[in-house]
């Protein structure tokens, strides 16, 4: 049985509240193929998870890792596709997004708390792999996720909502403390039930891609797949703001 640490009982999750209410308690068995591997890119938000996820998806032997555990994206596919269970909906990944045995997807640390809480992940932990996608740069990540709350900006893929930007020292520091504490809760949860995950660096992906990626592959005994470059659509987001409000917040700038 996994262990869901005290504290993460503790702590509010938004995506297990609605999808609580939403399935209304009912945890039902997977019914899919057993041979099935899963592969979870564990993400804080603006950690690089979704360039590494496309870098995967671009040797065309893994799907594009996306956060198909976000409650308000699970909600819509089931009503769309009149599932009833949780379980119903991970069987419907398995069968339209895993390619070569494998579904890859990234989840955050309250999604997996949701996949424990509805018996989902217990019964594919062993044939479960996890790796923890980090920024070395954790003030940089804050700026950028102050940034993308402000912009409604969050990929480049998408326009800019709001131009009107507010430096704001302390809310950056919140949200540094924000983001290693999820980190630290990621570490807690596979700890507490004995996984130990691969574990990358934004920074490191960025120099190194290929040899991250092969990493990755060796790991689930596929053999070298070279990355394509041009099918990436994640581009860096730092500009001139970026820049600007870290040389401020490291000045002492209110």
């Amino acid at each position: 049985m996994l262990i869901i640490p005290e504290v993460l009982d503790r702590t509010d999750n938004i995506h297990l509240d609605h999808l609580t209410e939403f399935f209304q308690g009912q945890h039902v068995a997977l019914s899919s193929d057993a041979n099935v591997r899963f592969l979870f890119l564990c993400f804080t938000n603006r950690c690089g998870s979704n360039f590494f996820a496309e870098l995967l998806a671009s040797t065309s032997v893994i799907n594009t890792a996306e956060e198909f555990f976000n409650a308000g994206t699970i909600i819509d596919n089931c009503n769309e596709r009149l599932l009833a269970s949780l379980a119903e909906y991970v069987d419907f990944l398995i069968s339209t997004r895993s390619g070569r045995g494998i579904l890859a997807a990234k989840i955050s640390i309250e999604q997996l708390v949701v996949m424990a809480k509805f018996g989902i992940l217990e019964s594919i932990i062993s044939r479960s792999r996890f790796i923890i996608i980090e920024r070395n740069d954790k003030l940089s990540q804050a700026i950028s996720l102050d940034l993308a709350y402000q912009t409604g900006r969050w990929s480049t893929k998408q326009e800019t909502i709001n131009q009107d930007l507010v430096f704001d020292r302390r809310k950056i520091s919140r949200l540094i403390s924000y983001i290693v504490e999820q980190n630290g809760l990621l570490d807690l949860f596979l700890a507490s039930n004995g996984i130990i995950p691969m574990r990358l660096l934004y920074e490191a992906i960025i120099k190194h891609p290929q040899h991250y990626v092969d990493e990755v592959l060796e790991m689930l005994n596929i053999a070298h797949v070279p990355i394509d470059l041009n099918q990436i659509s994640v581009e860096k987001q730092a500009n001139k703001w970026n820049r600007e409000w870290r040389r401020r917040y490291l000045e002492g700038n209110m």
